[in-house]
C-alpha cells in the first residue's frame, strides 16, 4: 500500500501533468486523458504519472554514457524549438540574441538541475530543432523529482513563449507603423 508521502507526489505530479496537458492537448485529448485518470485505481498512480510524463517526451532517447558511466536522456520538445524560433525573429542585436539563447540554457540547468538526478546538460543543434541530452547522476535516482522538474521546465517555456510571442508581435506592429 502506498506511504503517504509517496502518494501526495504521485497526485500532484498527475495534477500537474493534467494541467499542463489542458493546455496543449485538443479538447478530445484531454478528455481522453482525464477520462483515463478516473478509471485508475490509486494503486496506479505511479504508473499513470510514469506514463503522463514520458507522453510529454514521446522521442526521447536513452544510451549509456561510458566515459562518465551513467545513463543520458536525449530529446527534443517543440516548446524548446519555439524558443528559440522566437528569440531568432525579435529585432535584436547580435549580443542580445546570444544571450536569449544562454537564458535557456539557464533555464534547463534551473529546472533540471533540481534534483540530484542530473549532473549535466547539453545542447545541440539539429536540422529542425535542438536535441537536449541530461546526464544522470550513477549515485542518486529521485524519478518523482525529476519528472515534477520537467513539468515545472514545459510550463515555464510554454509562457515565456507566449511572452516572447507579445514582444514579437508589438515589434511588428511598431515596424508597420514605421514603414507606413
Amino acid at each position: 500500500m502506498y506511504d503517504y508521502d509517496d502518494y501526495e507526489e504521485d497526485v500532484l505530479l498527475v495534477l500537474r501533468v493534467l494541467k499542463y496537458l489542458h493546455g496543449v492537448q485538443t479538447r478530445e485529448e484531454f478528455l481522453k486523458t482525464l477520462n483515463h485518470c478516473t478509471e485508475a485505481g490509486m494503486d496506479e498512480l505511479y504508473e499513470l504519472a510514469d506514463t503522463f510524463t514520458w507522453e510529454l517526451f514521446p522521442a526521447a532517447v536513452f544510451d549509456i554514457d561510458e566515459e562518465w558511466g551513467a545513463t543520458t536522456m536525449s530529446f527534443s520538445h517543440p516548446n524548446i524549438d519555439c524558443y528559440l524560433s522566437l528569440t531568432g525573429r525579435l529585432d535584436t542585436t547580435h549580443g542580445h540574441r546570444l544571450a536569449l539563447r544562454k537564458r535557456l540554457e539557464d533555464i534547463a540547468l534551473y529546472f533540471c538541475m533540481v534534483t540530484d538526478s542530473v549532473t549535466g546538460v547539453q545542447f545541440s543543434p539539429m536540422d529542425e530543432s535542438t536535441c537536449v541530452k541530461l546526464r544522470f547522476s550513477p549515485d542518486c535516482c529521485d524519478t518523482l523529482g525529476f519528472a515534477n522538474s520537467m513539468v515545472d521546465l514545459l510550463r515555464y517555456l510554454d509562457r515565456e513563449n507566449r511572452r516572447l510571442e507579445k514582444l514579437c508581435l508589438e515589434q511588428q506592429n511598431e515596424s508597420d507603423k514605421e514603414a507606413a
